[in-house]
């Protein structure tokens, strides 16, 4: 039973498609309370949604921005088309 772990644990190591993928793996390890107790706390918390709102405003005012820019384009491209 133990070597059949131990293979196992071995290929999921040497599986070098998910380490492209995905990055090395951290090692697995029981989690004590104090652990599992901070990983629940960090799902409850749920995203920042200050800085998904500062991200988003930052994303309409870079496209206000370049609204002029893509109107010059455009009329650009219309006259090469000519």
């Amino acid at each position: 039973m133990d070597d059949q772990k131990q293979t196992k644990q071995q290929n999921e190591q040497m599986d070098r498609f998910s380490r492209l993928m995905f990055g090395s793996f951290p090692p697995r390890s029981r989690q004590s309370r104090d652990g599992s107790v901070q990983n629940d706390l960090s799902f409850q918390q749920g995203p920042d949604f200050l800085q998904l709102m500062q991200n988003i405003d930052t994303l309409v005012t870079s496209f206000d921005q370049l609204k002029p820019l893509m109107k010059k384009i455009t009329s650009f491209v219309n006259m090469l088309k000519k």
